[in-house]
């Protein structure tokens, strides 16, 4: 819906062509969902950046979810390993647990 035409739609008035064209000019610019991704990704990695320390590597990564892997439900933590998963994280925030 991105180009405001059903995919029906589209294989009815696309030549192939045109079908060819607006396929390669997504894989260069995307269109719609995906490129809003993309410019989240980039404002993420520039977040990083700011908040990197400077005695820290800054490494740029990719925070674009991979809709077309498969998903796995995370393995269920006790009550004992988010503690210490929540006091980890505190810890690397510069926090402390008392």
């Amino acid at each position: 819906m991105a180009l405001g035409k059903t995919r029906r739609q589209l294989v009815e008035e696309l030549t192939p062509q045109e079908l060819t064209y607006w396929i390669a000019k997504d894989r260069i610019d995307p269109i719609g969902p995906r490129r809003h991704d993309v410019n989240t990704d980039v404002l993420a990695n520039l977040l990083v950046a700011i908040h990197t320390p400077k005695s820290k590597q800054f490494v740029p990564r990719s925070y674009v979810p991979d809709y077309r892997r498969e998903h796995r439900r995370p393995a269920v933590q006790t009550p004992e390993e988010m503690m210490a998963a929540v006091i980890k994280a505190n810890g690397l925030m510069g926090g402390t647990f008392e």
